[in-house]
């Protein structure tokens, strides 16, 4: 075989294989938590199901509904729930992980505009290979969560 026809072969197989590994995270179930008008922060939840041997991470999220859209998690500090920003969120391989009231979610900073309940928005994740998938999220009103009392603390915003 000649260089050029075993360099196509090579590209080939790499966009297949990396085609293939992309798809191995499935996002289901999204949402956004519908919020009253003037308020400018929410969140949006999924859960994100691995089929992969590998684990997974989602890196970044991204929407044009929103000035910033980042990952975070509710932590316990000293008996307080406090939510943080984290730089990734790693899926299990052949497992799946919520992002849901009280736990990881992804928050939308800086709404542009109110968001309607059961319109739908753009959400883009972006996965550690650099791979990305978008989603379109309902949004939906969502009883308060109940538990502890919380604050939101990040040093971004």
């Amino acid at each position: 075989m000649n260089t050029a026809r075993q360099t196509t072969w090579i590209v080939l197989f790499w966009a297949v294989m990396h085609a293939a590994w992309a798809s191995d995270v499935q996002i289901q179930d999204p949402y956004v938590r519908a919020v009253p008008p003037g308020q400018r922060v929410t969140a949006a939840f999924f859960v994100a199901v691995n089929a992969s041997t590998q684990p997974r991470a989602i890196v970044k999220a991204q929407t044009d509904t929103a000035e910033r859209a980042e990952l975070h998690e509710h932590i316990h500090d000293g008996g307080v729930m406090r939510m943080r920003e984290v730089p990734r969120v790693v899926i299990p391989a052949g497992g799946r992980l919520a992002f849901e009231p009280g736990g990881y979610h992804v928050m939308l900073i800086g709404l542009k505009r109110a968001l309607q309940p059961g319109e739908r928005i753009d959400l883009t994740l972006v996965l550690d290979d650099g791979s990305r998938i978008t989603v379109h999220p309902e949004v939906r009103r969502v009883q308060p969560h109940s538990g502890a009392a919380h604050q939101h603390h990040s040093t971004n915003h």
